[in-house]
């Protein structure tokens, strides 16, 4: 991955984001107005320093000019969040994705300019209470703001299935994985009991389907 990312904010999510680049061969450069959490980093990625990002001089001086991505995770401070967020829009960032603790400030970060948000709150939420109400859901790929995949365990749905029963909610079954067999649809006829179902479809499709298996379990 030949990328130069700014990591902006080093609490537990910030240096998770650091070390998951850099073993993918990303250019990092860590950053954190706190001495102790640079410190954690600053032997594990190409430059860590010490700044407070919200003041517009520190920024103006960092080393930015060859970012091509800025991650912005604090998570202490919304304002400090923010003013840095503005800041970096205003130094040209090609990308910047931004970290949102509260529904009012993501709103506020998209009107900044943020090109992604991220409401960490917010998906786990989401994910639990998805893994809660929809068990036979075992992962999830998104394709853009409105198609996903869905990989679902037959094993787990609390009723018959056919092809017929997801085409009827318009989603497609790409593929199926069988035992150790990797089947694309188009070579099958029947879903069978221990099959895991790679699924594409809208959320809103998904919501529907999942709604219709409750109902009908």
């Amino acid at each position: 991955m030949d990328k130069n990312i700014a990591v902006i904010g080093l609490g537990t999510m910030g240096r998770t984001i650091c070390e998951t680049l850099v073993n993918r061969g990303a250019s990092v450069l860590a950053i954190d107005n706190s001495i102790a959490l640079v410190d954690k980093v600053k032997t594990s990625v190409e430059k860590a320093i010490v700044m407070d990002t919200s003041d517009s001089d520190a920024i103006n001086q960092a080393p930015l000019d060859n970012i091509d991505i800025a991650i912005v995770t604090i998570g202490d401070s919304i304002e400090d969040n923010i003013l840095t967020t503005t800041l970096l829009k205003q130094k040209k960032i090609p990308y910047i994705i931004s970290r949102a603790l509260n529904p009012t400030h993501s709103q506020v970060l998209r009107q900044l300019g943020a090109d992604k948000i991220i409401n960490v709150e917010e998906d786990y939420g989401n994910q639990l209470a998805e893994e809660l109400m929809n068990p036979y859901v075992i992962g999830k790929v998104s394709i853009n703001d409105d198609y996903i995949i869905q990989e679902i365990s037959v094993e787990e749905i609390p009723m018959k299935v056919t092809n017929k029963f997801f085409a009827n909610h318009n989603i497609q079954i790409c593929a199926i994985q069988r035992e150790d067999d990797l089947i694309l649809i188009n070579d099958i006829e029947d879903i069978q009991p221990n099959d895991v179902l790679f699924c594409l479809g809208s959320k809103s499709n998904f919501n529907t389907l999942f709604q219709d298996i409750s109902r009908k379990s």
